[in-house]
């Protein structure tokens, strides 16, 4: 379509080329002039009449397309107002069974909520319980028992009565077990490595043990092991193994094989004296050969004692195995002697066998003393050895500083039962030999005061 503007331009530039016309020719004539703007002025009202059509033309299908939408607004009003009152009791309806679907999905949460609380729970105690089964030893013998275990706790839907009844009757049956003892065939690795079928005992769920002793339970693998070492009290053990009916004592491990295992690994007297080394064998060889001596002067003043009881019953015949009866003998041909003469002899032959009698006493005294002493020295050693362990490796490894400690620790416990019993030995040597040196002293003053005494009757028969 042509507008106004253009309409326009195309006037300015027809008028434009009028004059451009004009002005280059000259020679044409005024009336071709005229004919030409006749013609152009009856285009232009052509053009008009046209514009002004297309314009009435454009705004009478705008005004029907207006008449149109506000009809059609009309209807779709009636249209709504018509569905809204059909419609209004079917939203009662819906919002009716809306509030019940909101109750009843309150009461489902409830539900749902107790549910997961009882699930929560039921999982729970049976993951313990089976963390606790894997480690009982009722597990040797019930091992099918894990299967069942693990299919309840696999599920992941809710439990129901007969999973929870399920559980229920192992955790019954683990308790009715732990009260019992069993004797059943299990496969045990023994000592060298390798698995045999074996019968064993199962005291509750504490203890196994077969013909050798303790077994060991490993864990981690459910399996048995026989351990290089039994315990002291393993021979309390067999001996209830042995047992085939009746009611019989036993020892058990309340810790289910640790204590067991602590005392297996315990070192024996012979280790223990191998942790003290040159001076704990050093301070055994004093504190032995203090006691052979010990032992030697007691087995000699016992039969010594014996003999001068003899003498003692026949005082007026004296021997020479004792040393009372070769005092005596010694004074027997000086009845008639002056008495500081007789004194003296007695002095001298008193004197002569009191050294026997004490003989290795010093001894046993001085090694009583230098056993104590060489404990100190193995203790200040073993220190040594303990500070250099730490000067090299660092305190991080306690096992590191345990040999100097231990030889330490070992060798002061040698020193003092080396020296306890040389002390006690020493002081039973001592006390024997003083009851014998004070028998000699009274028996030289009974013979003294006897010759006094016979002395004076002979001057008084003198004098009548």
């Amino acid at each position: 379509m042509i507008n106004r503007s253009s309409l326009y331009a195309v006037l300015g530039f027809v008028v434009g080329l009028s004059f451009s016309s004009f002005s280059f020719a000259q020679n044409q004539t005024s009336s071709a002039g005229e004919d030409d703007l006749g013609l152009l002025l009856e285009q232009m009202q052509n053009y008009q009449q046209q514009e002004k059509k297309l314009y009435r033309d454009r705004e009478r299908r705008f005004l029907n397309a207006r008449n149109q939408q506000k009809k059609l607004v009309r209807d779709a009003k009636a249209a709504f107002l018509k569905a809204q009152k059909t419609n209004n009791p079917i939203q009662q309806r819906v919002d009716a069974r809306q509030q019940q679907i909101d109750a009843l999905k309150l009461a489902l949460d409830a539900e749902v909520t107790e549910l997961g609380d009882v699930y929560s729970i039921h999982n729970e105690f049976a993951g313990d319980f089976a963390a606790r089964m894997r480690d009982s030893l009722t597990q040797t013998q019930l091992p099918e028992r894990e299967a069942k275990l693990e299919a309840l706790l696999h599920d992941e839907q809710l439990p129901s009565i007969e999973d929870m009844q399920a559980l229920w009757m192992l955790v019954q049956q683990e308790m009715i077990e732990a009260g019992r003892s069993r004797r059943f065939d299990v496969s045990v690795f023994n000592v060298a490595g390798e698995a045999e079928t074996q019968s064993v005992v199962r005291l509750g769920t504490f203890t196994l043990a077969n013909s050798d002793g303790f077994l060991q339970y490993l864990q981690e693998t459910q399996e048995l092991l026989q351990p290089q070492r039994q315990s002291a009290s393993s021979a309390d053990l067999r001996a209830f193994y042995q047992q085939q009916s009746g009611i019989h004592s036993s020892i058990i491990d309340p810790t289910r094989g640790t204590l067991l295992g602590v005392l297996g690994q315990a070192p024996d007297l012979m280790e223990r004296i191998r942790q003290g080394r040159e001076v704990g064998l050093a301070i055994i060889a004093v504190g032995g050969f203090g006691l052979l001596i010990a032992l030697i002067r007691l087995l000699g003043l016992s039969l010594t004692q014996i003999k001068m009881r003899k003498q003692l019953k026949q005082i007026d015949q004296p021997q020479t195995n004792n040393p009372l009866g070769r005092v005596l003998a010694d004074v027997k041909g000086l009845a008639s002697a002056d008495q500081n003469l007789l004194q003296s002899r007695l002095d001298e032959a008193i004197l002569k066998e009191i050294p026997a009698l004490e003989r290795g006493q010093g001894l046993i005294k001085l090694l009583a003393a230098i056993a104590p002493l060489m404990g100190l020295l193995g203790t200040v050693i073993g220190m040594i050895a303990t500070f250099q362990s730490i000067s090299l490796f660092g305190s991080g490894d306690p096992k590191l500083m345990a040999s100097g400690i231990s030889q330490a620790l070992v060798t002061t416990v040698l020193g003092l039962v080396a020296a306890i019993p040389l002390l006690l030995a020493h002081n039973l040597v001592a006390a024997l030999s003083r009851s014998q040196i004070q028998v000699l002293d009274e028996q030289s003053a009974g013979v003294l005061a006897r010759h006094i005494e016979a002395s004076s009757q002979n001057g008084g028969q003198q004098d009548v």
